[in-house]
């Protein structure tokens, strides 16, 4: 399972492992591939509001897209 690092958008946003997004900006997510396409055509600094399915309860969040930092 993948976790969103702390200092990433998704981690500031408050993702946590087993989270599933099912939304976002009123758009529901029903792939890996949509939720890709979605984030890599939001310009950076733009607000996403973000549903998320955390157990039994949908749980709504707010993340700034940021850069793609790369490591060395």
């Amino acid at each position: 399972m993948l976790q969103a690092p702390p200092n990433s958008p998704a981690g500031a946003a408050g993702i946590r492992p087993g989270d599933v997004i099912v939304d976002i900006n009123g758009q529901s997510i029903t792939t890996a591939e949509q939720l890709q396409q979605i984030v890599e055509k939001s310009q950076v600094n733009q607000m996403l509001q973000i549903k998320v399915r955390r157990d039994s309860q949908t749980i709504s969040l707010s993340t700034r897209v940021g850069n793609l930092q790369s490591t060395p």
